[in-house]
């Protein structure tokens, strides 16, 4: 990818109450999802900040999974696709994709060929996967929001 790792986020995940989420987080007491960011920014002339270059979030599929989207006003559309064997979609005008593998849910904001980059490095942490292999499946839930939050 070229660019150096800059930080590590765990953050709660929250979810507006009347929400399908909600009740799930609040059901376990909550869950976290976690964010490496890659490279550096400078903050513009009368700017209060700037974004870094990559950005891989990693969120539980229970919580943000493809039902989500596309539903009523003001909801984002996904641009359907696979990457490395599973479901994936474009946002944003292609500069935030979400890969739906195992129980999560990989989020990857940056310029194209950063995400193609990243996307190609991605290894498993908790399971065999190796750079540029392909991922493992959805779990069952993982796409239409069935999945329970454990």
């Amino acid at each position: 990818m070229g660019l150096s790792l800059s930080a590590v986020n765990s953050d709660p995940v929250t979810a507006p109450p009347g929400t399908p989420t909600a009740p799930k987080i609040r059901k376990v007491g909550g869950v976290s999802s976690f964010d490496f960011e890659y490279g550096s920014c400078v903050i513009p002339p009368g700017g209060e900040s700037c974004s870094l270059p990559l950005s891989i979030q990693v969120w539980p599929a229970c919580a943000r999974y493809p039902a989500l989207y596309g539903q009523g006003p003001g909801s984002p559309v996904p641009k359907k696709t696979r990457i490395r064997g599973v479901p994936a979609a474009y946002f944003e005008g292609g500069y935030r994709l979400e890969i739906q593998t195992g129980a999560s849910t990989i989020v990857i904001f940056g310029g194209r060929s950063r995400m193609r980059a990243a996307v190609a490095a991605l290894e498993g942490l908790n399971v065999n996967v190796g750079p540029g292999q392909k991922l493992p499946p959805p779990v069952r839930g993982a796409l239409d929001g069935s999945l329970p939050c454990a």
